[in-house]
């Protein structure tokens, strides 16, 4: 815990510090991750050369060495000839630091020069002759292929289950599925072999002169034919209406919404919705209105309202409101009267209830006695009572 007090003694005792069970045959044991550490199913305050070996003993850094089977070992041999001489562990085993050499790394249970790779942790190899592949040490060049060894310089593994000899760098030849195919005579198609001649359509070919592919399927067609969803329809006669093939002469597509129009003169679409030129309607924002009734000449948002009597504000109607003399609120959806309220970023307000009343002004002004008082109070306060109105003059 010394360090939590120097950190207080720091001013930084308010650090939240966060517990962390240390498991032990006993149950749990929580410890300050910042000043604390669990070593083997105990808790030790963290020192500077303190350290625990394979989560397992404690040692000290600075007179012993770990390795990694969890044995501690003295960093310099106590007996023997090699008396005073200092130790490093590699993987299971202790070498003498004068016999390892500084160009060189641990790899497995050895200290191998650092020109070398170390496969899987635990393997040296001659980079300059050998690769590390999925494991293995395998000559330059070789590779796997579902299990078995390959040079890639003749052969090339497809799927990573089947061999093709052919070298794995040929650019005129690519893997198709499990298949190896040739680019300047064959496609892949979803992972099929298909001649070079036609063009894929999901899993096989279609000739663009006399056929369509609609969603993986290849429709014979003359040159009328256009797709609709995984069909087709005939554009001389016919539209597409999300996926749905209808007759141009007695069907209209309003957004996505079919109509039969066989008793409709001149059909225009209105939103999702169809209605006649000729009549006395007209459409606007996707809404139909009566060209007859003048109040329909507006429209808030989509929904038609009254001008002379409705007020629209921020797509919300409030009806009868401007015939009451109320106005919009800023740019919100609320509405207020003038004479009687006020508007301030998009809140309403009653006037009483106001900044500017008598006493509200004065305890603003006496907070605030670098505010341009004059301005404030004939901006907002003309008309308030007289207390407010002594404020203005200069103090």
């Amino acid at each position: 815990m010394f360090l939590y007090i120097f950190l207080c003694i720091m001013g930084w005792g308010n650090l939240v510090l966060t517990k962390r069970p240390c498991f032990n045959s006993d149950g749990n044991l929580t410890y300050y991750d910042i000043g604390q550490f669990c070593c083997g199913g105990h808790v030790y305050d963290r020192e500077e050369d303190l350290r625990c070996c394979e989560g397992v003993k404690i040692y000290r850094e600075n007179s012993h060495t770990c390795c990694d089977s969890g044995e501690v070992h003295d960093r310099f041999i106590q007996t023997g000839q090699y008396r005073g001489k200092e130790q490093r562990c590699c993987g299971n085993r202790t070498h003498l630091t004068d016999t390892i050499g500084t160009d060189t790394y641990c790899c497995g249970s050895e200290f191998i020069r650092k020109d070398y790779g170390c496969c899987n942790g635990t393997i040296a190899f001659n980079r300059s002759v050998s690769d590390c592949v999925k494991y293995h040490v395998v000559p330059r060049g070789h590779d796997f292929c579902n299990g078995i060894q390959f040079d890639k310089r003749k052969q090339t593994c497809c799927g990573n289950s089947r061999l093709h000899n052919v070298p794995s760098g040929d650019w005129n030849f690519r893997c198709c599925g499990m298949a190896l195919i040739d680019d300047r005579k064959q496609r892949c198609c979803s992972d099929n072999v298909q001649p070079k001649s036609g063009y894929c359509c999901g899993t096989g070919v279609y000739n663009r002169n006399n056929q369509i592919c609609c969603r993986r399927n290849i429709i014979s067609s003359n040159g009328t034919l256009g797709c609709c969803g995984g069909g087709s329809y005939d554009k001389r006669h016919q539209t597409c209406c999300h996926g749905k093939a209808i007759q141009k002469e007695t069907e209209i597509c309003c957004q996505g919404t079919v109509h039969n129009i066989n008793n409709v003169e001149k059909p225009q679409c209105c939103g999702r919705s169809v209605y006649s030129r000729t009549s006395q309607l007209f459409c606007r924002n996707d809404v139909i209105t009566d060209k007859t009734k003048t109040h329909h000449f507006n429209t808030c948002g989509k929904q038609p309202y009254d001008g002379e009597k409705d007020l629209c504000c921020n797509m919300q109607i409030h009806k009868g409101a401007k015939g009451s003399g109320r106005k919009c609120c800023g740019s919100g959806t609320k509405n207020y009267n003038p004479k009687t309220e006020e508007c301030h970023l998009n809140d309403v307000k009653n006037k009483t209830d106001s900044l500017c009343n008598g006493s509200e002004i004065l305890r603003t002004l006496q907070q605030n006695r670098h505010f341009a008082k004059r301005d404030f109070i004939k901006r907002g306060c003309e008309t308030q009572n007289q207390q407010c109105q002594e404020w203005s003059g200069d103090r």
